[in-house]
């Protein structure tokens, strides 16, 4: 899951892209938005056209997040069963 976010003023806007068919927009406020494609390609462009129009409306893009959950932390396991030995 990849996120966008837009502040301004103490307002911020989050698109957080579920899948590349989902998107979920929070802000700025208490507003939230679903938006759903019928191809991955509708999902890239209206995340561009609409980080646009938040910067053209004086938002700062402050960054993309990636979900570090999907990553494995550990690179190479444990040498033995029980790790307090």
């Amino acid at each position: 899951m990849n996120s966008w976010l837009y502040a301004r003023n103490g307002d911020s806007v989050r698109i957080v892209e579920v899948t590349p068919l989902h998107l979920e927009i929070s802000g700025p406020g208490a507003q939230r938005a679903t938006v759903r494609f019928d191809h991955p390609e509708q999902g890239f462009a209206y995340r561009q056209q609409n980080g646009n129009i938040l910067t053209g409306a004086g938002y700062r893009f402050l960054g993309l997040g990636a979900d570090r959950r999907r990553r494995e932390r550990r690179q190479a396991g444990r040498p033995g069963s029980d790790r307090r030995r």
